[in-house]
């Protein structure tokens, strides 16, 4: 009998401290918050941060320039002008590949300060054309950029999937204040009409360059012009990492429109 009564105390005096002992709290389950959301900056928006310093952006990045719009000065006269008796419907037809080959006049180097205010003369080569002279060629449209002197500055191409190794071509501001020869006003505003309408929904193009989705082949005129300038410049020419192939331009541009798409 004692000794149940003693493993009765006992079981009796375990259960008294369990009761006294503190029972320890869980810890309290963590709270998953979403990431915050970021939309990604365009090249365009995107400024120099401090890694990238202002003036050595890659080539596909780009700050919008807040200058303003005013005429140019390099050899002005000669690419916002034609030639007395132009006609662009009587340009000569060339392949955009052939043109983009062209070699360089003699004398490049010094073209820039000998021939500000006049055409280079003509000399030998494959296409037989001279600065002056209009032609016609075909491409795919890639971007188009206003330019700070008022120019609507277009890059194409001969390829439908990179905008790569491409031609500039340009087209003034007709405003007179821009432009000196009236009867070419009508043809710029045409061409800059059409862009606007037809590619850039009615918009101006971005100091950046507005790139297309959807490049269109398009059949461009326009005067034969060699922009001297750029001859010893080390740096790339072409936006939006699209570089130019040459320093042969079309400029000014005088009639541009669709053109049916090459066979593959």
């Amino acid at each position: 009998m004692k000794p149940l009564l003693a493993a009765l105390a006992i079981l009796l005096l375990t259960g008294s401290l369990a009761a006294q002992e503190p029972k320890k709290s869980l810890p309290a389950p963590e709270k998953h918050t979403k990431a915050p959301t970021t939309s990604p900056s365009t090249p365009e928006a995107q400024p120099a941060s401090a890694s990238t310093p202002a003036g050595k952006l890659s080539c596909g990045q780009c700050i919008p320039s807040n200058k303003p719009i005013v005429k140019g000065v390099d050899r002005w006269s000669v690419k916002t002008s034609l030639p007395s008796g132009s006609d662009p419907a009587h340009a000569k037809t060339v392949a955009i590949a052939d043109f983009i080959a062209l070699v360089d006049p003699p004398a490049a180097n010094e073209a820039d300060k000998l021939f500000q205010q006049t055409r280079i003369p003509p000399f030998n080569n494959s296409l037989n054309v001279k600065e002056g002279d209009l032609v016609t060629l075909k491409g795919w449209l890639w971007l188009v950029a206003l330019e700070n002197d008022g120019d609507y500055h277009i890059q194409i191409s001969a390829s439908p999937t990179s905008g790569d190794h491409c031609l500039i071509v340009e087209v003034p501001n007709p405003d007179p204040a821009f432009e000196a020869s009236p009867e070419s006003r009508p043809l710029f505003q045409a061409v800059r009409d059409f862009l606007r309408a037809r590619t850039l929904n009615q918009q101006e193009p971005s100091r950046c360059g507005s790139v297309m989705q959807h490049p269109p082949y398009v059949q461009v005129t326009g005067q034969v012009f060699f922009d001297a300038h750029h001859v010893a410049d080390p740096k790339p020419r072409g936006k939006k990492c699209m570089h130019a192939a040459t320093i042969w331009e079309l400029h000014p541009v005088v009639d541009m429109k669709f053109a049916p798409k090459p066979k593959p």
